[in-house]
């Protein structure tokens, strides 16, 4: 019985020695992560640029409505472009464009 108990301790021991590693790894990952967003401002809500709406119109197409200064663009957002569609007021619900662009085919 000496031996299994043996066995079992060493079975715990090495899967203690496994798992604090890993724990304080991830928690500093997620602590660096808590840091850089601070930093740099990435969770800010106050920022100029936000985005209102994603519409998703195919597999890689994308209608976006984002409010920048005041104004909302309708954007369209491919796998290799970007493209304005048309700036709408940033008050108005009513959907009228107030200034329209060309869209590129």
């Amino acid at each position: 019985m000496t031996a299994y108990a043996q066995t079992d301790a060493s079975v715990g021991g090495a899967l203690v020695s496994m798992l604090v590693p890993l724990v304080l790894v991830v928690g500093a990952m997620l602590g660096a992560l808590v840091l850089v967003r601070r930093r740099y401002g990435l969770t800010s809500s106050d920022g100029p640029l936000r985005i209102r709406q994603i519409l998703s119109v195919g597999p890689r197409e994308r209608l976006m409505l984002v409010e920048a200064d005041g104004q909302r663009l309708v954007i369209g957002v491919t796998g290799t472009t970007i493209t304005r569609i048309a700036t709408l007021n940033a008050h108005s619900d009513s959907g009228q464009p107030v200034e329209q662009s060309r869209v590129e085919t």
